[in-house]
Order: structure tokens, then C-alpha cells, then sequence
């Protein structure tokens, strides 16, 4: 099992070997084919970087990687909403990269319990700020 930590998604993202900003623990999930359902729950670290791409490290209940690097022009619709009663927003954007449409559901939470993720609330706001920034 693994142990999410800021020094694990620190690790993780870096493994990516892009410069990145604002880096987040968040609920995600993302859907390429037709036949993926939503309740397959995933957690993972997401962030963006300078050169405007969107980092994704996603990984499942058995500790299986999945890592996407998605290009802001590769954007094709971005949805972003605060939730109502917990301070998170809800995030859902499409991309279509390599001629496949991805579907990318995220969920950033302002806080996390445990104290694992310090800069959490402060990145989070960035992050969010810096997606709304490419919405189209």
C-alpha cells in the first residue's frame, strides 16, 4: 500500500522531468475509453508547469502508475466548480492528445487530514487559478 506524502508526490511528479508549479494531492480520475465508469476511485498528484502543460500521476487502490502530460492546446473543455458545502472544487476537462479524447475528473481538496500536504490550501488556489486561466 502506498504512503502519500509531500515527499512521495514530490518524487512523483519530478519523475516527469518538467519544471512544475503548484503542486496538489487530488481525487482523480482519468477516462479514455467508452466503456470506463466513473466509480473506480483514484487518488493521485496532479500540477502544472511553465511551458503550460498539466502533469497527472495517477494511481489506483493497488498502487498501480498512471502518468499523462497534457499540453494546454490540447485542451478541448474545462469545467471548474467549488463545491458546496466542503471547501474543494470540482475540476473536469477534455483533452484530445495522440488522436484519443481523455476525460480528466479531479477533485482538490483546500485541505488535507494528517498535515501530510503543508502548502495544500496555498497550491491549490494557484492550481485553480492557473487552469481557469485556460479555459476556453
Amino acid at each position: 500500500m502506498i504512503k502519500f506524502t509531500d515527499s512521495f508526490m514530490r518524487q512523483s511528479l519530478d519523475g516527469f522531468g518538467e519544471d512544475y508549479k503548484y503542486p496538489v494531492y487530488a481525487g482523480v480520475y482519468c477516462r479514455t475509453g467508452f466503456f470506463t465508469r466513473r466509480y473506480n476511485a483514484q487518488t493521485g498528484f496532479t500540477a502544472v508547469t511553465n511551458t503550460g502543460k498539466l502533469l497527472v500521476a495517477e494511481y489506483s487502490v493497488l498502487g498501480k502508475e498512471k502518468k499523462y502530460i497534457f499540453p494546454a492546446y490540447c485542451l478541448k473543455s474545462l469545467k471548474i466548480k467549488k463545491l458546496l458545502l466542503l471547501p474543494a472544487y470540482s475540476i473536469k476537462a477534455v483533452f484530445i492528445a495522440d488522436g484519443r479524447k481523455f476525460r480528466l475528473d479531479m477533485t482538490v481538496s483546500l485541505k488535507v487530514g494528517g498535515g501530510v500536504f503543508p502548502e495544500q490550501a496555498e497550491n491549490a488556489v494557484n492550481f485553480i487559478e492557473t487552469l481557469a486561466e485556460w479555459q476556453i
